[in-house]
C-alpha cells in the first residue's frame, strides 16, 4: 500500500557546467517540475495521517488491490479526504511489452475529462469580460450558420448541435490524416448539419461543444488552446506534469502512458480525431489532477460566484439525480447536496474524477487499458461517507 508518498522543489548550489546541462534537459521535458522554481501550496505537502486516516486508506487499498487482480485495473488512483492525501497508488504497466511499470509521474489521457479544463478557460475569459458566455457563438466564429446558440449552451450542453465524430465518419479522409478544430469549425460553416434539438431545449451530450469551445478561447486569447491552458491553468495550479497533447507535436514526453485494450493488451493508435482538443486531449498524472482540484476548492481560479455557476444543474427535462453544468456532470441528492465530477473514456483510456468540494473530497482514477470496472466506485462512496444511492456509469 502507498500513501501520500511525493517529494517536490529543493534549491541547490550547482557548479556552472551542471546548471548548463539542466538548462538543456529542460527543454526536451515540458512536464518536468524539477524547472519550477515556486512556493508550494499548503496541500502539496504530505499530510500527518491520523490512525483513522490509516484505516480508512487500508480498506481503500484493499477495494483496488481487488480491482487490479480481479479485474484488471491497470493505472493510476488517488482518494482525497477533507483535502488530504489518503491513498495514492499505481497498478501495471506504463508499456507493456517493456514491462515498464506505472510512476505517480506517468501521464494519462484525460479523455472527456479535458471538459472541466476548457470550460474552466471559458470561465476564465468571462470573468476577465474577454467574452460573455450568454453571447451567441456566431458574435466569435466568423459565418457560424446557427444564430441561436450560445457559448453557455456550449458548455452545458444544451446547443442541439450534431456530434463532429459522427459526421466525420461519414467522409473518406486519406489514411494517416487528422483533423484539427479548424476543420470542425469549417464542417459546420459549409454544410450547416441540421441540429438535433433545439437549442436550449434538451440536454444532448455532444463533443462538438467542446472542440467550438477550444476554438473560441484560441480566437479570443489570441494563443494556442494548450498555451492559454498552460499559463492560465496548470501553471498556477502547480500542475508541472500536463500538456494538451497534439498529433503533430515533436516534444517527446518521457512519461506518457501507452494505451490498450482488449485481454491480448492490444496497442491502440491515433485516429482521425486526435488533432482536435478541448473535448479531449489533456494528459496528466493523478497528483496533478488533485491540484486543480485544489486550485478550484481554494478559488486559485475562478471565485466563488462562477464555481456556483459551474456546479449549478441546467437539465431538468428527465427526473433523476443526474445532472450538467458547466462543464461538470452532477449527481443531485434530495437533501441538497451533490457530486461534482466527470468521466472520460478515449482509445483505450478511462477516467474518473469525483468531487464533493465542500467537503474536500476528491476520487481520481486514471487508466491506460480500458475497463468499464473503472466507473463503478459506490463502494469507495461508501467508505467516504458520499451519497452511494446511484451507481457510476461509463458516460464519456
Amino acid at each position: 500500500m502507498k500513501l501520500i508518498e511525493f517529494s517536490r522543489l529543493k534549491t541547490f548550489s550547482l557548479p556552472a557546467f551542471l546548471i548548463c546541462c539542466l538548462l538543456l534537459t529542460s527543454q526536451s521535458c515540458y512536464e518536468s517540475s524539477a524547472h519550477h522554481e515556486v512556493q508550494k501550496f499548503s496541500w502539496e505537502y504530505p499530510p500527518v495521517l491520523t490512525a483513522t486516516d490509516n484505516l480508512l486508506a487500508h480498506s481503500i487499498d484493499t477495494f483496488f488491490q481487488h480491482r487490479a487482480k480481479k479485474a484488471g485495473l491497470n493505472g493510476s488512483v488517488l482518494v482525497a479526504q477533507n483535502g488530504r492525501v489518503i491513498y495514492q497508488h499505481t497498478f501495471g504497466f506504463l508499456n507493456y511489452f517493456s514491462k515498464e511499470l506505472l510512476t505517480d509521474s506517468s501521464t494519462f489521457q484525460l479523455a472527456s475529462v479535458t471538459k472541466p479544463f476548457t470550460a474552466t478557460a471559458v470561465l476564465l475569459l468571462h470573468k476577465r469580460k474577454s467574452l460573455n458566455i450568454d453571447d451567441e457563438v456566431a458574435k466569435y466564429i466568423k459565418d457560424f450558420p446557427y444564430k441561436n446558440i450560445t457559448i453557455r449552451q456550449l458548455l452545458n450542453h444544451r446547443s442541439g448541435l450534431a456530434n463532429y465524430i459522427y459526421l466525420f465518419d461519414t467522409l473518406k479522409l486519406a489514411a494517416g490524416s487528422f483533423i484539427t478544430n479548424q476543420d470542425v469549425v469549417n464542417y459546420f460553416v459549409q454544410h450547416k448539419p441540421a441540429l438535433q434539438a433545439t437549442p436550449g431545449h434538451k440536454f444532448q451530450y455532444c463533443n462538438t461543444n467542446y472542440a467550438l469551445l477550444a476554438y473560441i478561447v484560441e480566437l479570443v486569447s489570441g494563443q494556442p488552446f494548450k498555451d492559454f491552458l498552460s499559463e492560465n491553468i496548470f501553471i498556477p495550479s502547480h500542475m508541472y506534469h500536463t500538456y494538451v497533447r497534439n498529433v503533430s507535436d515533436t516534444i517527446k514526453h518521457v512519461n506518457q502512458t501507452i494505451a490498450y485494450t482488449g485481454a491480448h493488451w492490444s496497442r491502440v493508435s491515433d485516429v482521425l480525431y486526435d488533432g482536435v482538443s478541448g473535448d479531449k486531449g489533456i494528459y496528466t498524472t493523478a497528483m496533478d489532477l488533485y491540484l486543480f482540484d485544489q486550485a478550484l476548492n481554494h478559488q486559485l481560479l475562478l471565485d466563488k460566484e462562477l464555481l456556483a455557476e459551474s456546479y449549478k444543474g441546467y437539465s431538468y427535462e428527465k427526473p433523476g439525480q443526474k445532472n450538467y453544468g458547466l462543464g461538470w456532470r452532477l449527481k443531485e441528492f434530495n437533501d441538497s447536496t451533490k457530486i461534482v465530477y466527470h468521466n472520460g473514456w478515449w482509445r483505450g483510456y478511462n477516467s474518473l474524477f469525483v468531487r464533493k468540494p465542500e467537503h474536500g473530497t476528491c476520487i481520481i482514477v486514471l487508466a491506460n487499458k480500458y475497463n468499464r470496472n473503472v466507473y463503478d466506485v459506490k463502494a469507495l462512496y461508501e467508505m467516504l461517507g458520499l451519497n452511494p444511492d446511484d451507481k457510476e456509469e461509463g458516460e464519456e
